[in-house]
Parts: C-alpha cells; sequence; structure tokens
C-alpha cells in the first residue's frame, strides 16, 4: 500500500465525482458529451486507479510540461523551418513577394498541424473495453480518444493539408512565370484545382468517421475504423493520381519551353544547376515515381484485410506518404536558392562584359592575366575605368573615387591618378585587332596608362 498513490477512500472520491464523464452508451449522449468524456466503463478507470505507483501523479504532471514545451517548439523542430527562414533572408523578408508568400504559408499551416497535434498527446488516456471485454487505458491509437480524433484528425487535417496546397502552388506559379504565353497553361489551373480539391475532398471525409461511431456500447469499435481507413487509403491513391496528371501537365507545358533552350550539351548537374524548368520537371519525375509505391502498399493491406482476414495488421502509411511529398517540398527551397544564385551570377557576367566592351570612352585600368603568356597584348586585360565601382564589380577590382574629370585608384598605391585624356594621334596606343599595345606603368597588378 506504501508504494501506492491512492488510498480506497481516495480511489472511492475520484470515481464519485468522475462518473458523469463515463458514458456506457454513446447512442444516448450528445456530441459534446461524448467530446467531453473519460472513457465508457467506469469499472475500468477504478481498476487504473488502484494500480497507480506513488510516482505516477507526479510523472504525468512533468509528462504535460513536456508536451506542452515539445508543441511550442515544433515549429524550429520542423524539417522547413532553416529552409524557410534562409529564403526570407535572401528575399530580405520582402512578404509582398507572391513566393514569399506561398511559402510562409506552407510552413506556418503545417506547423500549426504540427503544434496541435503534439498537444493531442496530452489525451493519451481513455478507459474503456474492447470486443474481449478487456480494460485498457493508455491511448494507442488516435481513434480510442474522441476529443483527439475530433482535434488531431477532423480539425487539424484542415491546417496540414492546406499547407500542403500552398505548397502545391509552387510548380503553378513557376509555370506561369516561365510560360505564361503558351496556350496548354489553362490545363495547369484545371489540374492544380483538381489536386487541391482532392485533398480538401480526404480532410472533408474524417467526418464520415463520427466520434459516435468509435465505440459501440462501451466497447471500442475497431472494425468500423479499419473500414473508413481501407476508404481512406484508397482516397489518398485517387489524390496521388491528380497529383500525378498535375504534374504530367506540368511536364509538358515546360517541355515545350526547355526544348527551345539549347542545352543538350549540358550534363545533369549543370541543367539542375541553371535551370528552373529542368528541377520543376525532376520534382514531377519524383511524384511519379512514389505512386506505384504507394498503390502496391495499399493494394497490399486491402488484400491482406479482405482476402486473407488479418484485420489486425498494423499499416501506416502517413510516414512514406509524407516522405514522398515533402520530397517535392524540399524542392521549392532548392529552386529558390539556385535561381537566387543564377541571378547574381548572371549579373556579376553582364558587368564584366560591359566593361571590357566599349572602346568610345578612353581612361582604361589594365591588370594581370596569369592565364596568358608573357606577351603584353595577350597577358594584359583591360576594363573601361569610367565603368569600375565598388557596387557593381567584384572585391578583386580596385574601387575608384569620382573626383571632377579625375578617377583616384584606392590601393596602396592611393595617390595615384588616372588623368581623362582624349584620343590623339600622338597618344601612345593603339587598337589592332582589338589588342591593347603600349608601355604603362606598374602599380600592384593594375597597369595605367598616360
Amino acid at each position: 500500500m506504501a508504494d501506492l498513490a491512492y488510498t480506497p477512500e481516495q480511489i472511492k472520491n475520484l470515481v464519485a465525482k468522475n462518473r458523469r464523464y463515463f458514458i456506457e452508451d454513446y447512442s444516448k449522449a450528445s456530441f459534446f458529451q461524448i467530446l467531453a468524456s473519460k472513457g465508457t466503463n467506469i469499472g475500468c478507470y477504478e481498476k487504473y486507479l488502484e494500480g497507480v505507483k506513488y510516482l505516477e501523479p507526479k510523472n504525468e504532471i512533468i509528462n504535460i510540461i513536456r508536451i506542452i514545451i515539445n508543441a511550442f517548439i515544433k515549429p524550429i523542430q520542423s524539417s522547413f523551418f532553416y529552409w524557410t527562414l534562409l529564403i526570407c533572408i535572401i528575399h530580405k523578408f520582402n512578404f509582398r513577394k507572391p513566393v514569399m508568400r506561398i511559402i510562409l504559408a506552407h510552413y506556418l499551416l503545417r506547423t500549426t498541424g504540427d503544434i496541435i497535434d503534439q498537444l493531442g498527446n496530452l489525451m493519451n488516456h481513455y478507459f474503456a473495453t474492447n470486443k474481449s471485454g478487456e480494460c485498457f487505458s493508455d491511448v494507442q491509437y488516435t481513434e480510442q480518444h474522441p476529443l483527439k480524433w475530433f482535434i488531431t484528425r477532423q480539425i487539424n487535417n484542415f491546417f496540414w493539408y492546406s499547407g500542403e496546397i500552398a505548397g502545391d502552388w509552387y510548380s503553378l506559379y513557376r509555370t506561369i512565370a516561365v510560360a505564361r504565353d503558351q496556350p496548354n497553361i489553362k490545363y495547369v489551373y484545371i489540374t492544380c484545382g483538381l489536386f487541391n480539391f482532392s485533398k480538401i475532398f480526404i480532410c472533408l471525409f474524417h467526418f464520415n468517421l463520427n466520434v459516435k461511431d468509435l465505440y459501440v456500447g462501451a466497447y471500442y469499435n475497431k472494425d468500423n475504423v479499419d473500414k473508413f481507413y481501407n476508404y481512406y487509403w484508397a482516397l489518398q491513391v485517387l489524390s496521388m493520381i491528380t497529383s500525378l496528371i498535375y504534374e504530367m501537365t506540368v511536364y509538358s507545358v515546360l517541355k515545350k519551353q526547355f526544348s527551345n533552350m539549347n542545352v543538350s550539351k549540358y550534363g545533369f548537374l549543370k541543367k539542375f544547376r541553371t535551370i528552373s524548368e529542368y528541377r520543376i520537371i525532376i520534382s514531377a519525375f519524383v511524384g511519379f515515381l512514389g505512386l506505384p509505391i504507394s498503390i502496391g502498399y495499399i493494394g497490399t493491406k486491402i488484400y491482406l484485410c479482405y482476402v486473407k482476414g488479418e484485420i489486425d495488421l498494423n499499416f501506416e502509411f502517413e510516414d512514406l506518404r509524407s516522405v514522398i511529398i515533402n520530397v517535392q517540398y524540399m524542392m521549392i527551397f532548392i529552386d529558390q536558392i539556385l535561381l537566387k544564385l543564377s541571378r547574381e551570377e548572371s549579373q556579376f557576367s553582364s558587368r564584366s562584359e560591359s566593361g571590357v566592351s566599349n572602346y568610345g570612352n578612353n581612361n582604361y585600368i589594365f591588370y594581370d592575366n596569369p592565364n596568358y603568356s608573357k606577351d603584353f597584348s595577350k597577358s594584359r586585360t583591360f576594363s573601361r575605368s569610367s565603368n569600375f565601382s565598388s557596387k557593381n564589380m567584384s572585391e578583386s577590382y580596385m574601387s575608384l573615387n569620382n573626383l571632377s574629370n579625375n578617377y583616384r585608384i584606392n590601393n596602396h598605391y592611393n595617390s595615384t591618378l588616372i588623368n581623362k585624356t582624349k584620343k590623339s594621334d600622338n597618344h601612345p596606343y593603339s587598337f589592332l585587332n582589338d589588342e591593347f599595345t603600349t608601355k604603362t606603368r606598374s602599380y600592384g597588378n593594375y597597369y595605367i596608362y598616360n
């Protein structure tokens, strides 16, 4: 008795206090009475209290605190947290951009669902019996606790699937951005809407398993729950088929756009790194691979349940489904990062080309190019000095300050000036087949003509 948490008198008082929360017949109870219930068999509750050890109530309090803390750190634990933060930094937290709204909605809605699901672990006891008349108190399945089922599945699915729908819009957004003028773009809208509707229908389908259907009398109605999930996984397959149709439509539109690019000489990694359309096609291909795996998995479950009669097998498909879809959502962040990288490389390349192509200005800075020969006409590369600035040239260039008609080089020879001169026959330089020949003064790696 010393190691037990409750005395017989305390157990008697607790049973009397909580008796009104036990419903022996669900058919006679209201919806809200069922949600507030603690079980269907008061005897199972009394038996549970008789076996509670001395430290278990304190451990329960600690567990409640742990669950609440874990719920509120779920956003940081999410696999999308650091990706989303990185994209926010890249776009300078400019939430007016459509892509930022898509990524933020995807992250916030799905993590809200994760928080609610974690808080559902607070409801870890429900006192009832199975078909064999055996008592159980610990909730092994969400469906064993009516309130947990209602909150974490019937309600919470709208957060999870709404976040997925927001992520599904990214392929539509990128397709419109690169192929908005194609006549087939309307089919991308249609198939995207069909795919989104399939997920909304799955959310609504959860209400088909009403909380009143979870128990028959005082017994847990596992057969009814298994029947529900067989239909549920069939709907998941249909949703994946609509996903495949959507991805194939995106592929067909982007393939025409992709065929116009001269990228046949590129390898896989080069295409993946530089071409957004190619990354979206890869994402569609991943979704295509996931479909036969999912169909085989669910087909095996239905076969074993209905043909072999092995109903009690625990087929958990959600983890596999999450892996398949998360690969496609991860591609959103990869695509945005590589788009930013490609854009910066393109800007730097265009600035470099503009710095060496204009001969109309007569102020030039020459610097060593060690990759060429010692011959001056081949070993010196020149760039137009008036295009130099600390904002648009790489750090390897020397910055210039515009002082009226003079330009100052800020190196360790920062007193050296380049005098602006006009081209004349007397000036000791000439252009012969775009090559420069003259004698110049050397300043570090830079050569300045007089």
